[in-house]
């Protein structure tokens, strides 16, 4: 993609404040998921503990080790397949954010090499600047509704009507302007599969599944380890297996809705930049 230096400025100040602003939300969001596992697994030791006080089941016999086999080829396989639609759905919805972000460098690339009509050039770097805006602020917020935000659609035709002000009467304009058309047409396309994807919500059904296998598969090692003697070393090994599969679960729901905030997420810098590097 080209470049031009009259159109960009460097924002180092402000983007260094943003950046610091990011990375803190950022390992806020990470502190948060880590506090819920460890309080999960803590939670569930606890339980163990007053299972052991409280009952006899020290005297019960393990289940056969071949239970267990299963409990946890049956988690294993979920949670490949839950992690792979994730992955799969996170790639999707980048991949879209990506071509439309591209898309807005393109319409500030082709301004270059509009003929005259500075007025004109300085409304359409306006346009994509406002546009950007608008998804940044107003449609990344309530994107897992589905629906197109009024005010991100309007800054969209405003952009689209700023391109028709173009001097066609130039032959170099004329090819400018079909490319103009081409990039709108791939931004609104972009904008419409973002859309469309935020809207596709992670499979409830697997979901469910997953927490079904993962306590099923939680139990089992909780009964498998009953002959050991030592009460704190069957505990450590429980609460490694139940923070793993918290952590599985939290990836899977980070990956499954991209566009929250999250451990795994897909931020809205690609927009923010458009709105901070732009001269006004």
């Amino acid at each position: 993609m080209l470049a031009s230096n009259i159109f960009y400025r460097e924002t180092k100040t402000p983007r260094k404040n943003n950046t610091m602003a990011k990375k803190q939300t950022h390992y806020f969001y990470t502190v948060k998921a880590l506090m819920i596992n460890l309080l999960f697994t803590v939670v569930v030791c606890i339980v163990g503990i007053l299972i052991y006080q409280f009952t006899q089941i020290e005297t019960l016999s393990s289940p056969p080790a071949t239970i267990t086999l299963v409990a946890a080829t049956v988690f294993s396989i979920i949670a490949g397949f839950s992690i792979l639609i994730a992955f799969t759905r996170f790639q999707d919805f980048k991949s879209v954010i990506a071509q439309e972000t591209a898309c807005l460098g393109d319409l500030l690339d082709l301004i270059i090499y509009i003929q005259g009509q500075d007025f004109l050039k300085q409304k359409i770097i306006s346009k994509v600047k406002e546009y950007g805006v608008s998804v940044a602020n107003d449609e990344w917020k309530n994107m897992d509704s589905g629906q197109p935000n009024i005010n991100t659609s309007i800054k969209l035709k405003s952009l689209m009507d700023s391109i028709n002000d173009l001097d066609l009467a130039n032959n170099k304009n004329q090819i400018i302007f079909e490319s103009f058309i081409d990039r709108i047409t791939s931004l609104t396309t972009s904008r419409a599969n973002r859309i469309k994807k935020a809207k596709e919500q992670f499979p409830q059904l697997l979901t469910i599944t997953l927490y079904v296998v993962s306590i099923n598969f939680i139990v089992s090692i909780f009964f498998l380890l009953i002959p050991i003697p030592n009460l704190f070393l069957e505990l450590m090994f429980l609460s490694i297996v139940v923070f793993i599969s918290s952590l599985i679960i939290q990836l899977v729901q980070d990956m499954g809705n991209p566009y929250r905030p999250g451990v795994w997420s897909v931020s809205k810098d690609d927009y923010e930049k458009i709105k901070t590097s732009i001269i006004n």
